[in-house]
């Protein structure tokens, strides 16, 4: 059914500010838009509810309907004393070179998605890969069959002893570096449920205001205070386990806005080709819902950040379905107490802050 036409002057009011927030909305997402050229086509729209993403973007040489990704700053220098030091320690080994044709680091780090995108990059780097089903069905052999593949092969550390402290750090800082990174709460909240599983447990046997005790006390260098199986980089910050501070990534690419940058993504670094390979063996690491003629209104709760940008991920089968808990489990003390344990990713990726009431819950 059509929407009713609303008066002009309520029309201008609602477009200005779909304008504004669709903007900040895309700025957060790490995509370009040309706020001018977007406040005009709002404004010549004919029809306020009609406006289409189309109308929106002007961006005529993209490959696909979505908005070009945005290089949020430059590649920056990085220091060659801190690279080589840094290199020996055990968390660099999270950075990995993608030698696609166009060739990019990233740092996937536990819970940001890195099931699927190790199989993606052990398709490039390695030319092997799981398909579909066994990835639904038997998840771990990605990693059985890459994670140490990738590391020993193509992570920074790796490619210090192979290529030397003056190569590696040509290439770190004329290659762009790509960082994946999730909602702090959503993803503690996964790690919490994957907790769980890995030690046989329910939430009545650990609630999850025990597992965030234990995780503060951890972090404060504390005993975990379980002799269950408990894996650090699960629990530490994507800024921690990524070493943002010493990377200084310049593309920051949230799970939550994959709707937006998946399509210009494998476009930008040359990945196609290796998609669609994998596609004939049933495995799809992300399909977008989105469509280039949708009216913004099917929109606008992913625009404000209440739900995430639509898309069809490739769901392994030990998945856990965190947001679904989310309602249960937060509440104003431990949203803020995971607020104060996950800071430097809230302030690192522009994620929203949170008072533990679902009604307001943001993903981005």
């Amino acid at each position: 059914m059509r929407a009713t036409r609303m008066a002009p002057a309520v029309a201008v009011l609602l477009l200005l500010t779909l304008s504004a927030a669709l903007a900040s909305g895309a700025r957060r997402a790490g995509i370009l838009l040309e706020e001018t050229t977007l406040t005009d086509d709002l404004m010549g729209a004919a029809d306020a509810d009609e406006l289409s993403f189309h109308q929106v973007s002007k961006l005529e040489d993209t490959p696909s309907w979505s908005l070009n990704p945005l290089f949020l700053k430059a590649l920056r220098p990085l220091s060659k004393e801190k690279v080589q030091e840094q290199c020996l320690i055990d968390l660099t080994r999270m950075m990995t070179y993608i030698n696609s044709s166009q060739p990019f680091w990233a740092c996937v780090a536990p819970k940001t998605g890195c099931t699927g995108f190790k199989n993606l990059f052990g398709a490039v780097n390695v030319h092997e890969y799981i398909d579909g089903d066994t990835y639904k069905n038997d998840p771990v052999q990605v990693h059985l069959l890459l994670t140490e593949r990738l590391e020993k092969g193509w992570s920074a550390p790796a490619l210090l002893e192979t290529l030397g402290v003056n190569d590696l750090f040509s290439l770190l800082n004329t290659t762009p570096r790509v960082i994946f990174v999730r909602n702090p709460y959503v993803r503690f909240a996964s790690s919490y449920l994957d907790w769980l599983g890995r030690n046989g447990l329910k939430e009545a046997d650990v609630t999850f205001t025990d597992f965030l005790t234990m995780a503060e006390q951890w972090v404060n260098g504390k005993p975990f205070g379980s002799p269950k199986v408990m894996l650090p980089d699960h629990i530490w910050a994507v800024s921690r386990t990524c070493m943002v501070e010493l990377f200084e990534y310049n593309v920051i690419l949230r799970l939550e806005e994959m709707g937006l940058w998946y399509n210009d993504m494998i476009e930008l670094y040359g990945l196609r080709s290796t998609v669609s390979e994998m596609g004939k063996r049933n495995f799809k690491l992300y399909e977008t819902s989105l469509n280039i003629d949708d009216p913004l209104r099917y929109s606008l709760e992913s625009v404000f950040g209440f739900s995430a940008w639509p898309g069809k991920p490739a769901i392994p089968g030990h998945a856990k379905n965190a947001v679904s808990i989310l309602a249960k489990i937060y509440g104003r003390d431990t949203a803020a107490r995971v607020f104060d344990l996950m800071r430097a990713d809230f302030e690192q990726f522009g994620y929203p802050a949170w008072n533990g009431n679902i009604a307001d819950f943001r993903f981005a």
